[in-house]
């Protein structure tokens, strides 16, 4: 559904949810690291197409720079409903001082995980506002069971790119054949090679696109070009 400005979305929509996300935990040092599913638990890891590794990650979320063993894992833990809305995230990092640890990076105070928690400006229900309705307020988006809406640009009849906003709303992805609710990136899998997009590449709903590597879910690269539409249309 091209309802969202997106050029040429080309990083792993796991990190879309950035939205949701606070700021990294300080490492000093800390190397730039890749994506990939994975985590500290005594298992060696192999890359991915991400640039990560895979691997067994621990049962609870590790504190930011505890130590971990395996450069490149990134693990996921927690989140609201089966789209696993407002996760922990944490990475296995090298330093330059040769130090390795993780870096956590908790949800966003701001972060939406369930209906109880949108914004009084939030419709009643996910079928409230028709997609193409105007904004109840300019930059809203709100979470329901169903899925997610919220206020995208659009072209208006003055012309300029992206300068109104209407309201679009779009069920969760149910990839076909695979888990739900969607496992967290770093979770054990059983079919290898298996891929499950949680996100709508063009749509209000974003979310990690996952591979089955190695016996875990690992996020992979997901690309898209989406062209913003004319209002009402």
């Amino acid at each position: 559904m091209n309802r969202i400005l997106a050029a040429s979305l080309a990083a792993p929509l796991f990190f879309v949810l950035a939205a949701c996300s606070g700021a990294s935990a300080t490492f000093t040092g800390a190397d730039d690291g890749g994506g990939g599913g994975g985590g500290d638990g005594g298992t060696d890891g192999s890359p991915n197409p991400d640039g990560g590794s895979t691997g067994a990650c621990p049962a609870n979320a590790p504190t930011a720079g505890q130590a971990c063993t395996t450069p490149g894992l990134n693990c996921e833990f927690g989140g609201s409903g089966n789209h696993r809305l407002c996760t922990t995230t944490a990475i296995c990092l090298k330093g330059s001082s040769g130090v390795t640890a993780w870096i956590v990076t908790p949800p966003s105070p701001s972060c939406i995980g369930t209906p109880d928690q949108n914004p009084n400006a939030c419709p009643a229900s996910f079928t409230t506002l028709p997609t193409g309705s105007a904004c109840p307020k300019q930059g809203l988006s709100c979470v329901y069971d169903q899925g997610m809406c919220g206020c995208i640009p659009c072209i208006g009849d003055s012309g300029g790119v992206g300068s109104q906003q209407e309201w679009a709303c779009d069920p969760y992805p149910t990839p076909s054949g695979c888990p739900e609710p969607r496992p967290l990136i770093g979770s054990a899998c059983t079919q290898e090679g298996q891929s499950c997009n949680y996100g709508e590449l063009c749509g209000v709903v974003s979310g990690p696109s996952l591979g089955c590597q190695n016996g875990h879910w690992a996020s992979q690269p997901t690309a898209a070009s989406c062209a913003i539409h004319q209002c009402g249309k």
